[in-house]
């Protein structure tokens, strides 16, 4: 902004002509105000129930999200975060749906509407369906004015189940499952001469028609009803029924990446579905989520605006998550400052009754990213017994002793833990192998930073870069700085020990301005590490538009 200012004409003042004898005009420039920059908010790269493909949806509640995606789904990691991130006391992310190439759900046609898993894979293969009367009876045929009252259950063999942590190597979707069952302590039956475990029930369902079907789908995380009923159950004293046909498809992981360069604001990517990838066993396929894991840190790199917060595979001992991170002679490392790794998995209260469900951690560590930034700012560490609590967390996947922290943080794993009844992040490192960007803290500030400056310049562009500019520019940074240091962004007894910038001849030289380039240095002294790291920023200037 510029702001006019009336005064008596020195000698030789070249001002504006004024109608006003003896007094001229000049317009001189003021500060301009750099606003802080959108650094916090989420995004939850996955595959969901129903909605728009690869296309990043704002919400801003858990309904909202409903509304959108559709409902929580077993082994649909991408809905469960976003419920995490919301019940943590997140306020707004936005949502990309990926689409599932080949995936489809099992299905079973029971008593004249279409049973299906509540989401697509193999997994759904492992379920059956028990349809009664009830009081007991097997359903018969009958009056359809008359409908019976059902009851519904859905079964999974006893057979299908492995313990957790056993065999590494066995379907993924049954050691979830086992592991699930296992957890909850549920409960078994005999039915026929085989042995069950009950994972869902609904009673007295007045058939499977509309009313039930919107019950059953709005509170089942393993099954959804689609086409209604046309009368009675005609499964005369069946046993259980298994679902069959569901395949694992493959996720378009890039496409909807990509889409999210479009979006301005977006500080933080989580891709919680890429630990549901499986190889042609069905094994978890843990090259290929560190595939995932480096695409999208690398998508973070270039844009320099977003942070990745990774998910391991699941079921990981200590030495297979560091073999995960450090790489193998056939796989390389996970190295980038533009990322973190948790583990353990997490256990969280299903909002379907009591029972607790296994998840991918990002969801809840995303909503103390969140919860940190808004409560005192991104040089914050999001960890401790404070910032790190996550409220949705009922137990973890695996106790991380001291020993063991010693060997995951310093190879950039951030552990999970359990203090004082209370389950928090206990680390605050990136993927970095370089020393001056080992903390999360570090590069989240110096994005933050790099945003506010870069979105504040803009008006650089119809500039001319000369002195007058270069002293504009370096005094709105200084102001800049100075309120973080003042917050406590940076460390130092003084601001010129906090931060130094540099916006003048020696960095902008003559054909720096013909290519209209204008060059700002800046030295930061952040938290930690104790030393200047410098953050160069490159703008456009008029000569650029002239071009």
């Amino acid at each position: 902004m510029w702001r006019t200012s009336a005064f008596l004409q020195p000698r030789n003042q070249i001002v504006k002509n004024s109608p006003y004898p003896g007094v001229s005009i000049v317009e001189i420039p003021t500060s301009r105000t750099i606003l802080s920059a959108e650094t916090s908010v989420p995004a939850f790269v996955g595959v969901a129930e129903r909605g728009a493909f690869n296309t990043p949806i704002l919400i801003e509640s858990w309904s909202a999200y409903v509304r959108e995606f559709g409902h929580l789904a077993w082994q649909g990691f991408n809905a469960w975060a976003v419920h995490a991130f919301f019940q943590e006391g997140g306020e707004r992310c936005h949502v990309v749906r990926l689409q599932d190439d080949g995936g489809t759900p099992a299905t079973l046609d029971l008593a004249g509407a279409t049973l299906m898993a509540a989401s697509n894979g193999e997994w759904g293969n492992s379920l059956c369906v028990h349809l009664t009367e009830s009081g007991g009876r097997s359903s018969v045929a009958g009056d359809a004015a008359q409908p019976l009252r059902l009851n519904l259950q859905v079964l999974l063999p006893a057979s299908r189940v492995h313990e957790t942590g056993a065999n590494a190597t066995a379907r993924l979707s049954s050691r979830l499952l086992g592991a699930y069952v296992n957890h909850n302590q549920l409960a078994q039956v005999t039915l026929g001469n085989c042995r069950y475990y009950i994972l869902e029930s609904f009673t007295e369902l007045a058939d499977l028609g509309p009313e039930s079907q919107q019950r059953i789908n709005s509170q089942s995380m393993f099954v959804r009803v689609g086409v209604p009923a046309s009368g009675r159950a005609t499964s005369v004293g069946a046993p259980p029924s298994p679902l069959a046909g569901g395949h694992d498809g493959t996720l378009a992981f890039q496409a909807g990446l990509e889409t999210l360069k479009e979006v301005q604001g977006i500080g933080l990517v989580a891709t919680p579905d890429t630990v549901g990838m499986v190889d042609s066993a069905g094994s978890s396929d843990i090259a290929q989520q560190r595939r995932r894991a480096q695409q999208t840190l690398l998508q973070c790199e270039r844009q320099a605006t977003t942070f990745h917060v990774v998910d391991p595979p699941y079921g990981l001992d200590i030495q297979n998550v560091l073999a995960f991170k450090l790489g193998t002679p056939h796989a390389e490392a996970l190295n980038s400052s533009y990322g973190a790794l948790y583990y353990p998995w997490v256990w969280i209260r299903s909002p379907f009754g009591n029972s607790k469900v296994p998840m991918p951690p990002s969801g809840p560590v995303l909503a103390c990213y969140v919860r940190t930034d808004t409560e005192v700012g991104v040089w914050k560490s999001p960890a401790g017994i404070h910032s790190g609590k996550m409220r949705t967390v009922v137990d973890l996947d695996a106790r991380v002793v001291d020993a063991e922290q010693n060997e995951l943080n310093p190879n950039g794993i951030n552990a999970l833990r359990n203090f004082l009844d209370s389950y928090v992040v206990w680390g605050a490192r990136t993927l970095s192998l370089e020393s001056d960007w080992t903390y999360v803290l570090v590069r989240r500030l110096f994005i933050h930073i790099a945003q506010s400056l870069k979105i504040s310049h803009q008006w650089t562009l119809f500039e001319k870069s000369d002195p007058v500019l270069w002293a504009t520019v370096s005094r709105d940074i200084n102001a800049f700085l100075t309120s973080l240091w003042q917050q406590g962004a940076l460390v130092g007894s003084r601001p010129s020990e906090a931060f130094d910038v540099i916006c003048d001849a020696s960095n902008n030289p003559a054909e720096a301005q013909a290519q209209g380039q204008l060059y700002i240095d800046i030295g930061l002294a952040p938290i930690y590490p104790g030393e200047f790291i410098v953050l160069p920023i490159v703008l456009t200037t008029a000569a650029a538009v002239a071009r």
